[in-house]
């Protein structure tokens, strides 16, 4: 047995993600781990050598091989005489794909807050509706393991509140993230809706900050309360797509929203409308309403956000 990188809950050799946190095993926790700079070896799980501060690699990551073939070769040689490719180490190829990603990345336009954009909520739930179908079962699925999580909890006093606030964050993400891969054309797979826990610092962070802003909102004059849970309504997808901080996705989707905000005011109370029928089928209806508006929530954030602010 092995322990994660993150929780350090137990796990066997092979598995794709930690079943406690959702940490992506495969990319987090190397076996058999090598310095690829002074090529000490360390312990399984450890992540960077104590001499050079390097990040380690396995020790196959490391040998010499035809780009084309595959064939393995001494780390003098630089082309495959077979087939004339280069010869190098996945660790170096890794690097390259690395720096290359980044500098795209950098390349990118940035969302700019400031310029004017239009919303079509009827485009968003047709949009919703088509990535909901793409992904029908997995959909339903963890919508039940979502409602389920949350039954559960509110029949445990003070606590389940507590673990609710917790979760339902990253399970929410979860969502927009399969969205995301679905407006992108990816693939996903069921383990993608409990990836929203590798924000769970971030996206815990904004529930509770937003929610104690919009309680004293409510509060004080009820409309300034109201105004923020609109004008919050990007929050969790800013974290998940930009990589934000916690207030900077807060203060990013509020200015977003405000240019807009009656529209979104009026796109919540359709999506709480929507819901609500789920709520009257036997609660039933949920396993439908609940993706499907979480889509076209997705749908909406790629339109104005990656699209058309920039």
């Amino acid at each position: 047995m092995y322990n994660c990188p993150d929780c350090n809950e137990a796990f066997e050799k092979g598995s794709a993600f930690c079943q406690k946190c959702a940490c992506n095993l495969e990319q987090n926790f190397c076996y058999d781990p090598v310095c690829p700079v002074c090529t000490k070896s360390f312990d399984d799980g450890t992540q960077f050598c104590d001499d050079d501060g390097s990040k380690l690699t396995t020790s196959d990551n490391l040998i010499p091989k035809c780009v084309e073939c595959g064939k393995e070769y001494g780390a003098e040689a630089k082309f495959c005489p077979d087939d004339g490719q280069a010869i190098t180490t996945q660790f170096e190829l890794n690097k390259n794909n690395s720096q290359m990603f980044e500098a795209s990345d950098e390349a990118q336009p940035k969302m700019d807050v400031n310029v004017d954009y239009q919303v079509h909520i009827g485009d968003y739930f047709s949009t919703g509706m088509n990535l909901f179908k793409q992904n029908l079962g997995n959909f339903i699925g963890f919508t039940l393991v979502f409602l389920i999580i949350n039954s559960v909890l509110s029949f445990i006093p003070v606590v389940g509140s507590i673990i609710s606030m917790g979760v339902n964050g990253p399970l929410v993400a979860g969502y927009y993230l399969v969205a995301k891969k679905l407006i992108n054309n990816e693939t996903t797979e069921f383990g993608d809706f409990f990836a929203g826990f590798s924000y769970f610092l971030p996206l815990f962070l904004a529930g509770l900050v937003s929610s104690l802003f919009i309680t004293i909102g409510i509060l004080l004059l009820i409309l300034p309360g109201i105004y923020l849970a609109v004008g919050y309504f990007f929050t969790t997808l800013l974290i998940i797509d930009k990589d934000l901080t916690f207030f900077e996705a807060m203060e990013t989707s509020r200015k977003l929203v405000t240019k807009r905000w009656f529209s979104f005011f009026g796109f919540g109370l359709l999506i709480g409308l929507i819901n609500m029928c789920g709520i009257l089928l036997f609660g039933l209806g949920m396993m439908f309403t609940v993706p499907l508006t979480m889509c076209a929530i997705a749908a909406a954030y790629d339109d104005i956000v990656n699209n058309q602010l920039v």
